[in-house]
């Protein structure tokens, strides 16, 4: 194929489906033997791998797409040959090269429309006397579904698209024996054509053994058309095409494989109106580049996608757009134009009174910010606001929903009350609707074993972590390397934080209070000022603690952890809780105040034992002991 021949992108027959229907017709007449599995393969899917890649989707499996075979004949060829269906193969070229005339697709259309396709399989049992072809297929079926679709494409054909089909069905042969040349069934004797196919593809007028088929209803008057071989073009249909891209993205984006050489020709012989029609051919384009390094042409080829999909102004297009958009932009850390058009996608679907859509974008938009929640203030919709809608939506919508509502109800309350009773009611709630769904297991197992390391429990989290996926393992790196990793552009808020506590934890260590110091009142100001992040703060102010132990000022530490103690009993937070009674304890033994010691590690050391880790149940015993013995 050469990229000086245009592509024709067409919604009436193409050679390709010429081709298909010989194969189907042969499948049903019995006249060679291919497997069932082996001719779905050859169909394209009119449901492809295509879906929308939403953020809370990234834990699901991925299911394997099937293979979409390019419109060539060679490559059609060679999938029926390594599925041992090379007679077959054999016999569908003869065929094709016996198509002579305009007249010998309509005949074919024909038969297979008249005497393959029934309403059901009640009128197939019923018409089993006087049949034409042994197999036949029901309306609903894949193949009867493909035919209904081929005769379809047939009835809108004039007779200028009837002469350039049979025009690039000559080009599609043609190709063939130029490109594969050393076919070995070139070279070998070629079938002879069956009766049926002998009564389609030729003049019938004194040809014997076609009684029984006259008999059984078949027309013997047909026109024949010539036609010449000037303007010869490439033709492929239109839903072939998106199954073949779809199939190309697929496999680029889940199985980090190039783009196929066939795809990459087919490509570049497009039109660029046909490619405005075909957006995914740039991300495809881009995808390679960026495979290659080639950043700059990555993101031009990526903001002409866009601008092509919302150019179509088609409404899912015109919403994934939007969100895909918007999630560039966050990549990228252009914040504001990703909030700018997260809203322009909630406003034009409220405008719109979508409802579902609308449930989408807001579960995208809170995906978004539970990513990166120091740009929430940003959103006119409150976080508040968009968790009672998703909570409160009509029962006829998805669960999916609710179960989302849910989960973001879990990690917005983590971060700003720490509730553990509000974190433990929706955390089961969401739980209890993935459960009802299918592949909701591995989200809602990721989900829970962050609970569940939030409230101290090692074991539970253990348990999720074994049933969902581990997605983040913390490393023992140096302060400059984790100094360098806070530096880094694509690093999360939460990924963020966990790194700032380990320099805390290495310079503590290393007994450099002072930088240790100054880092802490940092992140705390951030935490009061920049984000209300609860959780976050009370962690620094428990590392402030513990710099100040270490540096002999435990009288310092009391209101600190007086404070943090109480928002711990208030919110029912045992994991916060532990390591806070656990430090004052040191700080009360230090200062010589054994009697409140005991009775404080009496009071809550069965709320440490049961949630904690053994390392702090552990110290927690030794405490408890020492004071005791001093009494």
């Amino acid at each position: 194929m050469h990229c000086k021949r245009a592509v024709v992108i067409t919604d009436t027959l193409t050679p390709h489906d010429v081709a298909l229907l010989v194969l189907v017709t042969l499948f049903c007449a019995n006249t060679e033997h291919i497997g069932h599995q082996t001719l779905l393969k050859l169909i394209p899917s009119p449901n492809g791998p295509v879906r929308a890649l939403a953020p809370f989707n990234r834990l699901e499996s991925v299911i394997e797409a099937a293979e979409v075979v390019p419109p060539l004949l060679g490559d059609l060829v060679q999938l029926l040959e390594d599925h041992g269906c090379a007679p077959a193969a054999l016999r569908m070229v003869t065929t094709l090269e016996r198509v002579a005339t305009v007249g010998a697709v309509d005949k074919l259309i024909s038969t297979l429309h008249t005497h393959c396709i029934r309403d059901n399989y009640r009128a197939v049992a019923a018409a089993r006397a006087g049949r034409v072809l042994d197999r036949q297929l029901t309306r609903s079926s894949l193949l009867g579904r493909y035919v209904c679709q081929c005769v379809s494409k047939h009835k809108l054909q004039d007779f200028e698209d009837s002469e350039k089909l049979w025009r690039n069905l000559q080009r599609y042969l043609q190709q063939f024996k130029r490109e594969c040349a050393e076919w070995k069934g070139f070279h070998c004797q070629r079938p002879p054509l069956d009766p049926l196919m002998r009564f389609i593809l030729e003049s019938d007028a004194d040809l014997q053994g076609l009684q029984e088929l006259r008999n059984a209803g078949l027309s013997d008057r047909y026109s024949d058309l010539t036609s010449d071989d000037r303007d010869v073009r490439m033709m492929i249909s239109h839903d072939h095409l998106q199954a073949l891209l779809a199939h190309e993205t697929h496999l680029m984006l889940y199985n980090n494989s190039p783009l196929q050489k066939r795809t990459r020709m087919l490509i570049d012989c497009m039109s660029l109106e046909d490619t405005a029609r075909f957006p995914v051919v740039y991300v495809l384009k881009g995808l390679e580049d960026l495979r290659q390094n080639r950043y700059d042409t990555f993101l031009s080829l990526l903001y002409r996608y866009f601008d092509y999909m919302l150019g179509q102004n088609t409404e899912p297009n015109f919403y994934l757009s939007l969100l895909s958009l918007a999630s560039f932009h966050a990549h990228f850390h252009n914040s504001d134009a990703a909030v700018k058009t997260f809203e322009e996608a909630i406003a034009v679907a409220r405008e719109n009174k979508d409802t579902h859509t609308l449930n989408l974008i807001l579960m995208w938009v809170f995906e978004f910010m539970c990513k990166y929640p120091n740009l929430a203030p940003k959103f006119h919709v409150s976080t508040a606001q968009i968790l009672q809608y998703l909570k409160t939506c009509p029962q006829d919508h998805s669960s999916y929903v609710f179960e989302m509502g849910y989960r973001y109800d879990t990690l917005w309350t983590m971060q700003n009350t720490g509730d553990v009773v509000q974190i433990l009611e929706s955390t089961f709630k969401s739980s209890l609707l993935a459960l009802q769904r299918v592949n909701g297991t591995r989200m809602m197992a990721a989900h829970n074993s962050k609970i569940w390391e939030y409230l101290g429990s090692k074991a539970l989290q253990e348990v999720y972590e074994d049933v969902g996926v581990r997605e983040m393992v913390q490393q023992n790196l140096p302060i400059p390397e984790l100094l360098t990793q806070l530096k880094a552009p694509d690093l999360t808020y939460f990924e963020k934080r966990m790194f700032e506590k380990q320099i805390i934890d290495q310079w503590i260590s290393l007994a450099e209070y002072d930088q240790a110091m100054q880092f802490v009142n940092c992140r705390i100001h951030e935490c009061q000022s920049e984000l209300a992040d609860v959780e976050n703060e009370h962690r620094f102010q428990l590392a402030k603690c513990q710099i100040l132990v270490q540096c002999h000022l435990h009288v310092r530490t009391l209101p600190i952890l007086s404070k943090v103690i109480e928002h711990a009993s208030t919110t029912k937070n045992n994991s916060l809780l532990g390591p806070s009674v656990l430090l004052l304890s040191e700080v009360l033994l230090a200062l010589d105040k054994r009697q409140k010691c005991f009775e404080l590690l009496s009071s809550v050391m069965h709320k440490i034992l049961a949630y904690a880790d053994a390392n702090l149940q552990l110290a927690t015993a030794k405490l408890y002991l020492a004071s005791k013995q001093a009494l």
